[in-house]
């Protein structure tokens, strides 16, 4: 899989992904749903690009200030 859910702090892998667009999306529900839970971070997950070796999104809860 090229695109990876970690977790910022430790690299921890959450989830994996062949489509870009999906890993974001997703990674975007994963935001959602601490955000309902009430233990969002902003910031706390990425998704990684195994072959470029590079972070390509950090998330934008669109409620991260509530």
């Amino acid at each position: 899989m090229r695109y990876v859910i970690r977790d910022r702090q430790g690299g921890n892998i959450i989830d994996k992904y062949d489509n870009k667009g999906k890993a974001i999306y997703m990674l975007d529900i994963f935001e959602a749903q601490d955000l309902i839970d009430g233990i969002y971070e902003p910031h706390f997950y990425e998704v990684y690009d195994t072959i470029n070796k590079e972070t390509i999104y950090e998330g934008r809860c669109p409620n991260a200030n509530i």
